[in-house]
């Protein structure tokens, strides 16, 4: 990865207008690009806001693709007991 960031920035022909900060945001957003999750026991039951929680905003900060229903598209769940419905 690091490899890869410094390729990335050395590669730009004009080096004062890029931005490391950039590409590590980039770089992060592939750590969970093509995963969607669904979280259970997480949030309270009817929660209004779920998008705002800590670990939803982390989540899709890191790339993914997060959602309270559950489908044949989601790839995970994370959980915060065994045993869940979903």
């Amino acid at each position: 990865v690091i490899e890869r960031i410094h390729h990335s920035f050395f590669s730009n022909q004009a080096l004062n207008s890029v931005d490391v900060r950039d590409i590590l945001v980039s770089e992060q957003r592939r750590i969970l690009q093509g995963c969607k999750i669904i979280f259970s026991r997480v949030f309270p039951v009817g929660e209004a806001n779920p998008h705002l929680h800590p670990l939803w905003k982390l989540a899709e900060q890191f790339g993914a693709v997060c959602t309270n229903q559950l489908d044949e598209q989601v790839t995970h769940v994370v959980a915060n007991s065994l045993g869940t419905d979903k």
